[in-house]
């Protein structure tokens, strides 16, 4: 909450105008006479997506430089905040092509009035530069101009500036723009734009700006119209010009060219001109037959002298024939004093036949020449031949001239009138929509709202604690304490064992005031209620578990220790005959047990009795040899004369026997017990396998059955158990532990379960 930014909210409303007839001249009001109409207005949901396009937007953000985004750190927390106002410089990019796609970042920091570093990157370093310099950056050339205003205040500092596509922040600020109608009715047509922005003015400048822009476009369409008639009209008003001009023009032409100011004295004058006409026209075509003469005899006659002289008035062609007659000449005078194969007549005759090709060519273009030259004077004879016989209806031609004249003028004066009429109207076009209230922020930020956080940062504390317990609970598997035995169970809980902070297994010595000693000497009282309703005053406890390093031969260990120090003649047998830990407890290497005297029939029970030093009434009978066939061996008769000595001679039979989920050893032995007490190791044992001894108590496979809760965590609190579930909690004393803290007791609330 601290260090969070603020976020505001920036409101405008407008009405968006219904009148039928726009601001600009329709073009029906322009041209009545070819009775064109104007569009209907647009719906108020149109107007709304119009106003949210991002054409308007774009304009918006080119003009307000939104992609464009300058940061500086606090000088306290050196936090990195935006800079909206106080820029104290600007950015002029040499093409704004690109700007559409740029996406980059730089650092600068203002060195003084005149000059900055720059760089690009962190690992790169600063390069000097000069404000209004051009510098050539990776995006192509940008130049710093500064703003006086701010500019002393950042010197020293650095910005960083970020430039971001102009698409993606077109985009972005789209959708940050919320449009709303009004609700009161569905035919309102006032429009509410609101905005959130860290910065308040500026999400103001932005509202006041995209409304601007928005009746600038619409103010565009309306003048649509109008602008494409004036349009019209200038080019009608250039063609009527231009035709007025040719008008007058073929006035004037059509006298000066036609002298029309005495059409009897013209048509005399086109007549001498048609006498000289044919008299050109008869000497072209005389030149034109001596030439068709020379190609025909240069044709026929290729050794022969071209006849000269024939009144040809091409200078080019009497030198051409004059050369070509001297060439012919020079071969006929060798002729008479060689043959033809002679090396210089065959060099003449070379010569001649190339000037004859040339001449021939020569000859060619100038008929062709000749040609042109009749062809124009045969089409000036008859041009002027029709002049002649035209003029008695040059008088009507020249007032055709004059009505067209007329007609252009006033045309051109109808559309002079209809342009200025138009552009008034485009001068007076009103904006679309009226601005009901200016863009207004009431400086109150809409987020963070600090007293919503403040209330789900409270109610998420006060949850998180119970959340977590919960969620703990749900991902627990095992067994943690005796609340959840009497939960899920039915079976008389005898008591709890607390877990103890000595690793080696030893027997409890009687001077032993430890919390786990003391658990042993109460759990005699809850075995002298659970063991009341047995007639015979010798008592024999299985102890069992589900799976085995549950404890249940340290329980059976100690359990018969603590009744031996009380004065009861105890003994201890070891039936667990797959993995027996007697033997390892009690630190003896005696390898013959009852598995010797069950399968020795000369040996008798007392031959295998374990003595403790310092304990005394504790016998110890271990297993012995672990035998190939358990089972076998635990239905033999020597079982039963074992227990039926052992019931004779001591007051207690503490039995440790087989995990009761693995293999059938202890269910063997149910028949000789008063009691079997069930270890559940707690933290070990996984609370779906309780379902075990619960079926073992519901099908009574037991005389007697009671739960013993081992190593239970003793900074959390133990208690012991009397009848089906009484019990009271073991805590501080004997000066065996020392009060806790305040605040480990509650840590301990919360981790109970």
């Amino acid at each position: 909450m601290r260090y969070s930014t603020p976020v505001y909210e920036a409101k405008t409303s407008i009405l968006l105008k219904q009148d039928k007839s726009g601001g600009a001249l329709s073009e029906m009001s322009a041209f009545q006479d070819l009775g064109i109409l104007k569009s209907a207005n647009t719906r108020v949901e149109d107007e709304k997506h119009v106003i949210q396009s991002r054409t308007i937007m774009k304009e918006v953000v080119e003009e307000l430089e939104l992609n464009i985004q300058y940061h500086r750190k606090t000088k306290l927390t050196r936090r990195v905040v935006e800079m909206f106002h106080d820029i104290p410089f600007d950015l002029v990019f040499a093409s704004d092509t690109i700007m559409d796609k740029l996406s980059t970042s730089f650092t600068i920091r203002i060195e003084s009035d005149a000059e900055f570093v720059i760089r690009m990157d962190k690992d790169k370093p600063w390069a000097k530069a000069v404000f209004g310099q051009r510098i050539k950056m990776p995006f192509g050339v940008i130049i710093f101009t500064p703003n006086a205003e701010f500019l002393d205040k950042f010197i020293g500092e650095e910005i960083i500036v970020s430039i971001r596509p102009m698409n993606n922040v077109v985009a972005d600020y789209v959708n940050r723009i919320i449009i709303e109608t009004a609700r009161e009715s569905w035919r309102s047509s006032v429009i509410s734009l609101s905005m959130q922005s860290i910065d308040s003015k500026r999400a103001e400048q932005i509202l006041d700006l995209v409304v601007d822009k928005y009746n600038e476009d619409a103010i565009k369409d309306k003048n649509e119209i109008a602008i494409n008639t004036i349009k019209f009209i200038d080019d009608r008003l250039q063609i009527i010009v231009a035709e007025l001009t040719d008008v007058e023009r073929d006035a004037e032409s059509f006298k000066v060219t036609r002298k029309l100011t005495d059409i009897t004295s013209e048509a005399s004058g086109y007549l001498s001109n048609v006498m000289d006409n044919e008299k050109r026209l008869l000497e072209f075509k005389t030149q034109r037959q001596l030439v068709d003469y020379i190609i025909d005899y240069l044709g026929s006659q290729k050794t022969q002298l071209l006849p000269a002289n024939l009144g040809i008035a091409d200078a080019g062609l009497q030198t051409a024939i004059a050369k070509y007659n001297d060439i012919v000449l020079q071969r006929n005078k060798m002729l008479e004093s060689s043959s033809e194969r002679h090396p210089a007549v065959v060099s003449l005759t070379e010569t001649l036949s190339r000037q004859r090709e040339s001449l021939t060519e020569s000859l060619q273009n100038t008929r062709k020449t000749f040609d042109i030259q009749i062809r124009e004077l045969e089409r000036q004879v008859n041009r002027v031949n029709s002049k002649i016989a035209s003029v008695p209806g040059y008088e009507r031609q020249y007032r055709n001239v004059e009505r067209q004249q007329q007609i252009k003028e006033a045309l051109y004066l109808y559309l002079l009138q209809k342009r200025e009429e138009t552009a008034i109207s485009q001068a007076v076009t009103t904006p679309n929509a009226k601005i009901i209230d200016r863009a207004f922020s009431n400086g109150v930020p809409v987020s963070p709202k600090k007293n919503i956080i403040y209330l789900i940062g409270l109610l998420v504390g006060l949850a998180i604690p119970f959340l977590i317990i919960y969620i703990r609970d749900m991902m627990d598997t095992k067994v943690r304490n005796r609340k959840q035995l009497v939960e899920r169970l039915a079976i008389p809980i005898l008591g709890d064992i607390p877990l103890s902070d000595i690793k080696e297994v030893k027997i409890l010595e009687n001077t032993d005031r430890s919390a786990t000693a003391e658990s042993f000497r109460l759990l005699q009282t809850n075995l002298d209620f659970l063991l009341s309703q047995t007639a015979h005053e010798n008592k024999t406890i299985l102890v069992t578990s589900t799976f085995s390093s549950e404890g249940k031969s340290f329980i059976a260990l100690n359990m018969a220790s603590s009744l031996s120090y009380s004065g009861h003649k105890v003994a201890l047998v070891g039936l667990d005959l797959r993995a027996p830990k007697l033997l390892k407890y009690v630190g003896s290497k005696q390898k013959t047990g009852i598995t010797t005297y069950i399968t020795n029939l000369s040996m008798k029970i007392e031959d295998i009795i374990i003595k403790i030093d310092g304990v005394e009434n504790l016998d110890i009978y271990a297993s012995g040899v672990i035998p190939p066939n358990p089972s076998d061996l635990l239905k033999s008769n020597r079982v039963k004369d074992m227990f039926d000595y052992l019931n004779k001679n001591y007051d207690f039979v503490i039995v440790d026997t087989a995990p009761v989920s693995m293999v059938s050893d202890t269910l063997l032995l149910s028949k000789y017990a008063d009691l079997c007490i069930y270890v559940v190791r707690a933290n070990v044992l996984d609370k779906r396998m309780l379902a075990v001894p619960e079926t073992l108590f519901k099908e009574k496979r037991f005389n007697n059955m009671a739960i013993l809760l081992n190593g239970v965590n003793a900074s959390k609190g133990y208690g012991y158990g009397y009848g089906y579930g009484y019990g009271y909690g073991y805590g501080y004393g004997y000066g065996l532990t020392k009060p806790k803290p305040w605040w480990k007791k509650i840590l301990n609330v919360f981790g109970k379960k």
